[in-house]
């Protein structure tokens, strides 16, 4: 899941709460999966500010009266309603919010349709999820502040991820290799100036981001100012978890 903040001057988050924000991500993903046999797949979060344009989606409101959830009408109906509705009685409604706080209920939060339009306060902000079920996209908005996100994340973490805040700033040493040879000790202590030593890699290779002696990327060598750089042009399979 593709996260974008546009909130980042006033909300910065830590390493490990983008790691929690996606697992989130994961969550919503397997809960609606839970509820049909089509593909799901949980593609962008965007966090922006809230906006009181309604985007013409359906609203729901949390108990605790903050915390408001927009659906599109038509991810509404795929999960929550037996039936499209364009006019909602009360029987409706509570149908929809048996529903809804049954697919919620992982973290615990109960929510009411409400029958009026939702009055959002300037302070908020928003989470848009953008998912595509059949390759059809739908879009569901979360209204929230700022400190109940991050007071959500705090309390809610991703359990693979929630003390890799304490190691991000641990050093680290990256080396750079062109490539490598085998020799024997004997031929080795036969080196001089001027032995040429050709090397396992082909001059068109990419070369090698290592750390802890594990590959961890791949890239081309250019000259910055006058040193040597490398320019990342993929990121190892196996060090994916360092980059999500």
């Amino acid at each position: 899941m593709d996260i974008t903040n546009q909130l980042q001057d006033q909300l910065p988050l830590s390493f490990a709460q983008h790691a929690s924000l996606r697992y989130w991500g994961k969550i919503i993903q397997e809960q609606l999966h839970s509820r049909t046999d089509q593909s799901v797949q949980v593609t962008q979060l965007v966090i922006a500010s809230s906006e009181h344009a309604k985007e013409g989606l359906v609203y729901a409101k949390a108990n605790t009266g903050l915390n408001v959830l927009g659906f599109s009408p038509s991810l509404l109906q795929q999960f929550i309603l037996p039936k499209a509705v364009e006019t909602w009685d009360d029987y409706d409604r509570s149908i929809a919010s048996s529903k809804l706080n049954d697919l919620l209920m992982v973290h615990r939060t109960k929510y009411q349709f409400q029958a009026s339009d939702i009055q959002l306060s300037d302070d908020l902000i928003k989470l848009v999820w953008t998912l595509k079920i059949q390759q059809v996209v739908h879009k569901t908005v979360l209204y929230t502040s700022i400190s109940d996100l991050k007071q959500f994340l705090l309390k809610h973490p991703d359990p693979k991820s929630k003390n890799l805040d304490a190691l991000v700033d641990v050093p680290l040493t990256v080396r750079v290799e062109l490539g490598s040879i085998k020799r024997k000790v004997k031929e080795i202590l036969e080196f001089n100036t001027g032995t040429l030593i050709e090397l396992d890699q082909n001059v068109n290779q990419a070369v090698k981001l290592v750390v802890n002696n594990t590959t961890i990327a791949s890239g081309t060598v250019i000259e910055v100012k006058g040193h040597f750089g490398v320019r990342i042009e993929q990121i190892d399979d196996k060090a994916q978890f360092m980059k999500e």
